[in-house]
């Protein structure tokens, strides 16, 4: 994916903003404890409990779900740990819900 997380995350939140199951997402999410390597901490998880309900009720499957910031592949020619990616990509959610994207 040659997105950057900041791009991957600011679409997760139009798509949340717009669907109908996610009404109120915004208020849900904690910044502080929000943690995209987490099936309950992440945003979908914050949001509807868990990460798959989240994926179910936004009718997405998870190879969908990178596109949208939701989740990272283990990407075997990236050679940063999937941790350390997964914190990039908490942290670009972190600043997309600061700035109200």
């Amino acid at each position: 994916m040659s997105d950057t997380y900041e791009e991957m995350a600011r679409r997760g939140a139009e798509l949340l903003d717009r669907h109908p199951n996610a009404e109120g997402w915004r208020d849900k999410i904690d910044p502080d404890s929000l943690n995209l390597a987490s099936s309950c901490g992440c945003v979908l998880g914050q949001t509807f409990g868990w990460f798959d309900d989240g994926l179910d009720a936004l009718g997405l499957d998870y190879s969908e779900s990178e596109q949208y910031g939701f989740a990272l592949s283990d990407d075997y020619y990236d050679r940063r740990s999937l941790s350390a990616r997964y914190e990039w990509l908490t942290r670009a959610w972190r600043k997309v819900l600061r700035n109200g994207n």
